[in-house]
């Protein structure tokens, strides 16, 4: 038994003597794998460039084209905002979907469940928002009913005005309009 190495997975293993190609045990690969004596395999190279963190912002249909491959005319990309050793955003980047996943050092799936996330809190994000200005929204109509006509509720109001609460309610978003303008 001597001990051999995948030139493709980079697996070392311990083995009956063959020479020339065989099944890797580790990566499966057919018969085209090169199985070599552990001292023939090149060593990887070391990189001391830090490996760039990643967050996914989502998807977009904006950029088209993957600053990676430089593919075009994709159907869209995933936008990765780079961040530094201290968290700090540095710059955003747009890949196709192979290419995010390789970037980042993900697998697709990790990938794929980072952005379902990223667009789940984008929807969440805009939800609180528009529940917010209906909120203030309301909050204005209430005082605006109570200041002109004694009382926060429209129907009430439209009552003392002697019109309906449609028309009162327009009137009363008219003014909400151009407070906010």
């Amino acid at each position: 038994m001597t001990t051999h190495g995948c030139l493709d997975c980079h697996t070392t293993f311990t083995a009956a003597p063959t020479a020339g190609f065989a099944t890797c045990p580790a990566c499966g690969a057919d018969a085209g794998v090169q199985i070599v004596d552990v001292a023939e395999i090149p060593e990887l190279p070391q990189s001391d460039a830090p490996v760039p963190v990643f967050q996914v912002r989502g998807l977009t249909d904006e950029v088209t084209t993957c600053e990676l491959c430089g593919r075009h005319e994709l159907r869209g990309t995933v936008q990765l905002l780079e961040l530094d050793a201290d968290g700090n955003p540095v710059r955003d980047h747009y890949y196709g979907t192979g290419c995010a996943a390789t970037a980042a050092g993900w697998t697709q799936n990790d990938l794929k469940d980072r952005v379902r996330a990223a667009q789940t809190a984008r929807r969440e994000a805009a939800a609180k928002q528009r529940a917010a200005g209906h909120a203030h929204e309301m909050r204005f109509l209430s005082q605006w009913y109570q200041t002109h006509y004694g009382t926060p509720d429209v129907h009430a109001a439209a009552k003392l005005a002697g019109t309906s609460a449609a028309r009162l309610s327009d009137r009363a978003l008219d003014a909400y309009r151009a407070a906010a303008a």
